[in-house]
């Protein structure tokens, strides 16, 4: 499994996570002692979704550095947008970390699944 998709799954996961944990923060709001034990559990996992942040941001500059080298003006890429939503766009040019399309205005590197119809991760 790819450490993207990993990452992807953690921040799905996380949310549940906090939800059940406060559940259990309250439910335990009469022993002190319980409490306090599922409060250090929350603080557990925002030290963790910190690091899972981090290393998700380190991944999109190295995606973003790994497709400037590779990328030209008038390349058809062919992405995939959030929602799942796929489609193909011509590459015109970077603005920051994204890239600028005739269509669309929030494709990044990490999206792309084809460049000029060959398989291309970044």
């Amino acid at each position: 499994m790819k450490e993207k998709e990993i990452i992807a799954g953690f921040k799905s996961q996380a949310r549940w996570w906090r939800e059940a944990l406060s559940a259990m923060v309250s439910a335990n709001s009469e022993y002190p002692a319980h409490a306090l034990y599922w409060k250090n559990r929350i603080q557990d996992l925002n030290r963790i979704e910190s690091l899972v942040r981090d290393r998700d941001q380190e991944l999109a500059q190295i995606s973003t550095a790994a497709a400037r080298a590779v990328l030209l003006p008038g390349d058809k890429l062919y992405v995939e947008r959030c929602g799942g939503i796929k489609s193909t766009v011509k590459f015109l040019r970077w603005d920051k970390d994204w890239i600028v399309t005739p269509t669309l205005s929030d494709v990044h590197a990490r999206h792309i699944i084809k460049v000029n119809g060959k398989p291309h991760r970044f």
